[in-house]
This record gives structure tokens, sequence and C-alpha cells, in this order.
């Protein structure tokens, strides 16, 4: 199966030992190379993807959208300064290539004026922008709850909190020349069963 590399590295791998404990007949191959959107690998039986509708051709499941929340280092928190709606201290951005208009979009919805002339620090992985906040680059937007135990630890820490329900959700994919297989459908079940928070 195919499972983009934060999901798999924050959500789905460090739970994955439930699954092959209680079927240790069934060998899995995960692979987490691939950050791409809207697409699933050809040879994946499952994946999990973001999506912004259901893909045709393959059966899906919805799993939960992305939901984004500003967050930074404990340091960096502290000379945050907002002022009547505007943010007047030195707000550097980290931004996630695949969501370059993010920040603006969270800025409407929180109703929270960025600063004009913010730095700004592209990254291509959302473990690198994950890993730049840690380290008090700036403030980036995570996603929620697949960050939630880097908030746990104090690794990173809330910064406002408004949070962005993106356009695009998790799904479960799989392929229809697989749905029927007795392996996939067991692990198809238990991925919803752990992960899937919306009907």
């Amino acid at each position: 199966m195919s499972v983009q590399p934060f999901f798999a590295s924050e959500y789905f791998v460090p739970r994955l030992q439930e699954f092959t404990a209680a079927h240790p007949e069934i060998d899995i191959k995960v692979g987490t190379s691939d950050e791409t959107p809207e697409t699933h690998p050809a040879d994946a039986d499952l994946s999990i993807r973001l999506f912004r509708a259901p893909p045709s051709g393959m059966q899906s499941h919805l799993l939960f959208p992305l939901t984004l929340a500003p967050a930074g280092s404990p340091d960096f928190k502290k000379g945050v300064l907002v002022r009547e709606g505007r943010i007047v201290s030195d707000f550097p951005l980290i931004i996630h290539e695949t969501y370059p208009t993010a920040w603006k979009q969270w800025s409407r919805s929180a109703g929270i004026e960025l600063p004009a002339n913010s730095k700004v620090t592209r990254l291509d992985s959302m473990i690198a922008v994950v890993r730049a906040c840690e380290r008090g680059l700036g403030a980036a937007l995570v996603p929620v709850p697949l960050a939630d135990l880097w908030f746990k630890y104090g690794s990173i820490v809330r910064l406002f909190r408004q949070q962005l329900v993106a356009d695009v959700s998790y799904y479960l994919v799989v392929r229809d020349d697989r749905a029927d297989d007795p392996a996939v459908c067991l692990l198809r079940d238990w991925i919803l069963e752990k992960f899937r928070t919306t009907d």
C-alpha cells in the first residue's frame, strides 16, 4: 500500500503493530516516498491520500478532512504579539509548497491579519515543515490530528486556537480488482476502524 509520508510516520506506522500482531500471516509493504496529492499509485492495492473528491474507478472511503493548526516552537510563541486583530511582531512563515495560499486562507478565516512582509521559508514535505517549526524557523500550519504527539510532548505549540479546514481530505482508496482479496479486506476494515473520524 501507499501512504503519504507524514501520515505514515506520525499516524499509521505507530499503530500498525496492532494489525500485524493480530494477522501475522499477512505481509505488508508500505510505500511512503510519494507526497503527491490526488493520485493512487498504480502498483498499490490500497492507499491513503489527499483528494478534493473521491477518485473515480476505485473504492474510496473518507477518513477525515485535512485540518491545519498554526504552530511554532515554545520560544517562538513567546515573541508573538497581536494587537487589534493584527500580528505586529516578527512572524516568519514556513510554507508547504503544495499549499502555497494556506496562510492567507487561515488569515481570512481566523480574522487575524498577517504582517505584510514576513520572511518565508518554502519546503516540499510536511515532515520538513514540522521540523523547521520545531527548530524555531517560523510559524507553520501543521496537520492535526497527525501532529498531535508533537504538541503533546511540547516540541511545538499552538500559536492560535483558530484552525483551517482545507479543501482536501484523507481518503482510503482500494483498487477495484483487489477489493475482494481477504488480506486487503482485513487491512481496509482495520484502517477504517482506526482512522476514520467522518461517517
